[in-house]
């Protein structure tokens, strides 16, 4: 997973590679374990996955995780064609994160 600043979350989440956005916190047990599913998943469909922590101290990172409603973490963006699709709170196991994944990887359906 790559971790992102503000500026190029921004720029990537209106490109037109599908890309999902994981934000987290440090020393989150929930939020390793989303990590840890959502790379999982990006890794077998071929999706980008890129992190922001919500920890840091950066006014711009919280106006636009706001700007995508972003209210609680572990928190997954799921962005297609420049477009948010899908915004879930949590990711219990593998099987969640394919099915969120498969969503943005141009209609390829999750085991």
């Amino acid at each position: 997973m790559r971790r992102v600043d503000s500026l190029e979350l921004k720029n990537r989440s209106r490109g037109d590679v599908p890309l999902v956005v994981v934000a987290t916190r440090r020393r989150a047990p929930a939020c390793d374990d989303a990590v840890r599913h959502l790379q999982a998943a990006c890794d077998e469909i071929g999706v980008e996955l890129c992190g922001v922590d919500v920890d840091e101290r950066d006014a711009a990172m919280a106006a636009l995780l706001d700007e995508f409603g972003v209210v609680a973490v572990p928190a997954a963006l799921l962005f297609s064609r420049g477009v948010l699709v899908e915004r879930a709170v949590t990711v219990r196991d593998l099987a969640a994160a394919r099915r969120l994944v498969g969503q943005v990887a141009g209609g390829v359906r999750a085991r």
